[in-house]
């Protein structure tokens, strides 16, 4: 069976990756496109431009959830990754609390807020010293 999901990123791309533990976390199937954004001879999808993107496309059109994000290019990958938690909620891992557990919902607001700037950009500084200068 082909997956509906096909997802296209840099895989060096900390973006990516925290896509790509979402995906796998829910147990989703899907197929990646691995696109080289600082090379070239970047391979995009037509009609996308050469950013950083991280992009969910569907190769059913007809489905209406995967159909929303056919247009939908962020690098906030977090955007990304919290929608599949909820579209995708009742498979794999729960990835967000309970929202009738407010002690629950604070707890894990403040560890995303956290994350964000004191890990993102380390993160982004670590894989461009990685990938420019290796």
């Amino acid at each position: 069976m082909a997956s509906s999901i096909k997802f296209y990123g840099d895989f060096v791309s900390p973006y990516t990756v925290i896509c790509l533990f979402a995906l796998h976390e829910k147990d989703l199937l899907f197929d990646f496109v691995d696109v080289k954004l600082l090379s070239p001879e970047t391979d995009m999808p037509k009609g996308v431009s050469s950013g950083y993107a991280v992009i969910i496309r569907s190769s059913q059109e007809q489905t209406e959830t995967l159909y929303v994000l056919t247009k939908w290019i962020t690098i906030e990958s977090r955007a990304i990754s919290r929608w599949l938690a909820v579209k995708y909620a009742n498979k794999g891992t729960p990835l967000l609390p309970r929202l009738d557990d407010p002690e629950a919902v604070i707890r894990f607001e403040e560890a995303a807020c956290f994350e964000s700037p004191y890990l993102a950009t380390p993160t982004g500084t670590y894989t461009r010293e990685k990938r420019v200068k290796p």
